[in-house]
């Protein structure tokens, strides 16, 4: 038994035999190892190709919306396209309906590596236009990578469509020498401008004049259609499309923070700075009126409401001499006093009053009268000598001071499943 007992031991110690299985073993592996590796050595370059034309894709869409800009852009001499109408009246045809291909090629290769297609609609807005632009590799007609991005654009200049030179919702009063008047058509519009449009009752006191068309020698006593509109049916309409939203308040907002012509919370009175902001502006000596965008805030930097009339501004324009391009964007109300000549834009979410001085405004005025919209009281009265002339140019530009070109509108860029 002892000697049986040995000698099994010693064929269980016996590992000879044993370097042939581990080693086809491990040629297994390394085999299985080396297949996967050959294997995504021929995957990993058709990946990053896919990806790689993926990206080139949108870059040609983001191309198509660069596209889209230019041909909507006024060339540098004046207000002339590149084919398109501004604003848009309805969708584009070809090639601004997306069926033609805008070819793109190498410097160093003649054949098209890719290119795009765009489609240009109008907007919710009369001054927005939609994009649609899908970026293709190499072509629509056999693509390798395709993606799409939509896009709002919006324009400042074609923006404003006032009916009249004074524009109020609310009731008007007009007294003193006051002088409104409007020649010509309504700004990228259609139909003869109006002195003043209101959506509740105008009335004329003392030598004040509204006039519209020629005839201006006559004072009146009652603003009456031609000279003037009144409670029109469709003013709400009307009104609603001279309400800046909320997204242009921002965009102007930031232009006019950029340029220094911000005055609005926490602590900035414009380009001087100082002190808590209080919602009171006085342009005049000490504060000189500046040109191009000059944007007046809340005390509390939101829209203003007809519920909190505290928070709203309060800006008055005196100062002699001087004349001043732009638009004047208040959150609240202004007193337009002085003898400084104003070419452009006066938007005032509130009231507008009008005292001493011979203020001229070559443009049109606008006030919302966001407190006193639904009361019977006179929210907006122009005394003096003041003088509201409609002037479509100033209204759209300001003799250059606004910009003219289509800009994205702040959060609508998205990219689409194409």
């Amino acid at each position: 038994m002892p000697v049986l007992k040995t000698t099994v031991l010693k064929v269980l110690r016996d590992e000879r035999g044993m370097a042939l299985p581990i080693a086809l073993m491990v040629l297994a592996v390394l085999g299985s190892l080396t297949a996967a590796l050959a294997m995504l050595g021929t995957t990993e370059p058709l990946s990053s190709t896919n990806l790689k034309r993926a990206d080139q894709a949108l870059t040609l869409a983001e191309a198509g919306v660069e596209r889209s800009i230019w041909t909507l852009s006024p060339a540098p001499t004046g207000p002339v396209t590149y084919g398109v109408a501004t604003p848009l009246a309805g969708p584009q045809g070809a090639p601004w309906d997306g069926s033609s291909l805008f070819s793109l090629t190498a410097s160093n290769d003649p054949v098209a590596v890719g290119g795009y297609t765009v489609q240009l609609m109008p907007g919710a807005r009369p001054n927005e236009v939609q994009v649609a632009s899908t970026g293709w590799i190499p072509n629509n007609a056999n693509p390798s990578a395709t993606r799409a991005v939509r896009v709002t654009l919006m324009s400042l200049n074609h923006r404003f469509r006032p009916p009249g030179a004074l524009n109020v919702d609310g009731e008007t009063l007009v007294s003193g020498n006051a002088a409104i008047a409007a020649y010509g058509n309504i700004c990228n519009g259609s139909g003869p401008a109006s002195g003043s449009y209101s959506s509740n009752a105008t009335e004329v006191d003392g030598a004040a004049q509204i006039c519209a068309g020629v005839d201006c020698s006559s004072n009146q006593t009652d603003c009456q259609s031609p000279s003037c509109l009144e409670s029109q049916p469709n003013a709400p309409t009307t009104f609603n499309d001279l309400t800046l939203t909320r997204d242009e308040l921002n965009m102007l907002k930031d232009m006019a923070k950029q340029a220094g012509t911000y005055w609005g919370p926490p602590n900035y009175n414009g380009p001087s700075t100082g002190g808590t902001w209080n919602g009171a502006v006085n342009f005049g000596t000490s504060v000189p009126l500046p040109n191009g965008i000059v944007f007046v805030d809340t005390i509390s930097g939101n829209p203003p409401t007809a519920s909190n009339v505290a928070d709203m501004a309060d800006v008055r324009i005196a100062g002699s001499g001087g004349t001043y391009s732009g638009w004047m964007i208040v959150m609240g109300s202004i007193d337009l006093s002085g003898d400084a000549t104003y070419n452009g834009l006066v938007y005032a979410a509130d009231d507008l009053t009008a005292g001493n001085g011979t203020a001229v405004v070559n443009g049109a005025v606008i006030a919302h009268n966001e407190n006193g919209a639904n009361d019977t009281q006179i929210d907006t009265t122009t005394n003096g000598t003041i003088s509201i002339n409609y002037d479509c140019n100033n209204i759209n530009n300001a003799g250059g001071r606004i910009p003219q070109g289509f800009m994205v509108k702040p959060g609508t860029w998205r990219e689409v499943s194409s």
